[in-house]
């Protein structure tokens, strides 16, 4: 993976084999992704902040877009080759890949989940750290610049299966949430999509987001815990992020 080569010429795959890799039971969440790559915008050091922010997240289409996972989840060394004639992008999809590929972040999880109480371990699933990582990112994002997504659709969009209906739509559902940060505008996205209004993972996650956030007393203890060792993570990450795009 830290051998990956950044794009330089040529264009992009006209056909992508779909991802071989099993989907993660427990990948990084639409917010979390998204904050992480506002933390990480000077080291991608993008010319168009937009495409790289939009392609931050847009592997993640596939809950509006009703795409398979593999479809999106490309493996990462084809990046370079399908993202040759576009570095913004490029820099933002990349990224999104190498988080949900990070096995630092599984030890993030981890770690949090052992800052708490022995009973409270017993409850507190890595499934449900995840969502308080989650709510600590949306309240760190809170706190930053305001965000934009481009909706520029991109031809090596076609190549992973996303349409130029399917873009526009996904963007128009996230820019609400872009202009308040609110959970609210999320359970929309996550809820477009029948399926996944029924899906027991998004349930739960809805369910557990809410708890955390209309509790002041629990949201602050829970995210409190999160602080030290997100930034421990973030610069790992970041290390292993500028090797991959290529960042001397």
């Amino acid at each position: 993976m830290n051998g990956t080569t950044p794009p330089s010429q040529g264009g992009a795959a006209g056909s992508i084999p779909v991802s071989r890799s099993r989907s993660k039971d427990l990948i990084m969440l639409l917010i979390s992704h998204l904050y992480t790559a506002l933390r990480l915008v000077n080291v991608a050091s993008p010319s168009d902040q937009s495409v790289y922010y939009l392609n931050s997240i847009l592997p993640d289409i596939r809950y509006t877009a009703s795409i398979n996972r593999e479809r999106t989840h490309i493996d990462i060394d084809l990046t370079p080759q399908v993202f040759a004639d576009y570095i913004d992008a490029y820099k933002g999809y990349s990224l999104h890949l190498l988080i949900d590929a990070n096995v630092s972040r599984w030890d993030l999880l981890n770690k949090i989940k052992l800052q708490y109480p022995f009973f409270l371990r017993q409850i507190l699933k890595t499934s449900i750290i995840n969502i308080v990582l989650e709510v600590y990112c949306l309240e760190k994002i809170k706190l930053q610049p305001s965000i934009f997504l481009s909706k520029d659709y991109l031809s090596v969009y076609q190549d992973l299966g996303i349409s130029k209906d399917d873009l526009e739509d996904f963007v128009a559902k996230m820019e609400p949430f872009m202009s308040s940060y609110s959970f609210a505008e999320v359970e929309k996205v996550m809820l477009s999509d029948e399926k996944l209004a029924h899906n027991p993972k998004i349930k739960n996650y809805i369910k557990i987001g809410r708890l955390i956030l209309n509790n002041a007393h629990i949201k602050q203890y829970l995210i409190g815990k999160v602080d030290p060792l997100y930034e421990t993570f973030l610069i790992d990450l970041s290390k292993e992020y500028a090797k991959v795009i290529g960042v001397r």
